[in-house]
């Protein structure tokens, strides 16, 4: 026994006032289908099977449902309306330039192929926001892989979008990135715990020491973000191994930024919003140690903010003098010749 005619889907769902689009209706029970209409408008139309028609779409305007006269005379509607959108001005589209490693994966744009493969670029893209993906097929292993990305495609301007598609290799270069994280992180934890339970006071300054700990916790610090980073984009499907040399030195970072923020905060160089700073006689007491080991891993794992917060200090210290500061300046200059004279 059969169930009741239906449609489940049209593609695509929208073209040109003019008509001329030919689209797939897909569902079941069109074995016999006499008629598809477009509003109140017959389109021609073939049935392909007892599950797919192939129609073209009349000449109209604005949303109209599609239906389809079935063998018994009854019609049936499509969940989806069909609608006719005016088709891009020479003013209003713009191009995206799509790469893909591995290259020469297929190059879909809103879901519609393109003739295009990656490297390439891809003209007369309406603008606003836009769905860009790519596909490949291992022809070895026959393996699919694909990828999509939402862009904001503006008008007269190329967009460019970067695709990593996870094949074997491109998963070895994810898996030295996670062993290298990991060794990074290993070893200023082992550094760490020696330099407390081996190293001897008499040898090492309790300064050098707390230098130490700084760098090692700045570094797990940029070690912990790495690795939040990747999980995070290999969840979304956005990965990018352009940032491959980034997951490698981010440990590396957070221990720069995490010695140094101690310098710049003790010193006072830096406020922190909300937080008091101890004072810098207490260093060596347990609390304070607990803090600035804090704030260094802090640092390391927050590299963005601090690396903002360190240009603008950078930048406040070695600024260059404005016309009016060198105007005043020279008539002090000036003046005290004068007196001189």
């Amino acid at each position: 026994m059969t169930g009741s005619p239906e449609i489940t889907k049209i593609s695509p769902d929208s073209g040109p006032p003019a008509g001329g689009t030919k689209i797939t209706i897909t569902g079941s029970g069109f074995a016999g289908a006499s008629a598809v209409r477009f509003g109140t408008t017959d389109a021609q139309s073939a049935v392909d099977s007892d599950t797919s028609i192939t129609a073209t779409s009349p000449k109209g305007t604005g949303a109209v449902d599609i239906t389809v006269t079935t063998s018994s005379g009854a019609s049936i509607k499509a969940p989806q309306q069909f609608t006719y959108t005016s088709p891009a001005s020479a003013n209003d589209v713009g191009c995206v330039w799509v790469t893909s490693d591995p290259p020469q994966a297929d190059i879909q744009v809103d879901c519609q192929p393109t003739d295009k493969k990656t490297p390439a670029r891809v003209d007369n893209i309406k603008s606003g926001s836009r769905t860009v993906g790519v596909s490949l097929t291992d022809t070895k292993s026959g393996s699919y892989y694909q990828s999509t990305k939402t862009v904001t495609v503006s008008t007269n301007s190329m967009t460019a979008v970067s695709f990593t598609l996870l094949t074997p290799q491109n998963m070895k270069k994810v898996d030295r990135i996670v062993a290298w994280t990991s060794f990074v992180m290993g070893i200023l934890i082992v550094i760490a715990v020696a330099t407390k339970l081996v190293v001897p006071s008499t040898m090492v300054p309790d300064l050098v020491k707390i230098i130490l700990y700084l760098a090692c916790a700045g570094g797990i610090g940029g070690a912990t973000f790495s690795f939040y980073e990747l999980v995070y984009h290999l969840g979304e499907g956005d990965f990018s191994l352009q940032f491959f040399w980034w997951y490698i030195i981010r440990p590396l970072i957070g221990a720069v930024y995490g010695t140094f923020i101690f310098f710049l905060v003790a010193g006072g160089l830096m406020t922190l919003g909300g937080a008091g700073t101890p004072d810098i006689t207490t260093l060596f007491t347990t609390k304070t140690a607990m803090f600035y080991l804090a704030l260094a891993f802090l640092a390391g794992y927050a590299e963005e903010p601090v690396s903002l917060q360190l240009k603008a200090i950078a930048e406040a210290l070695f600024k260059k003098p404005s016309d009016s500061d060198e105007t005043v300046h020279n008539k002090q200059t000036a003046s005290q010749k004068n007196n001189k004279d």
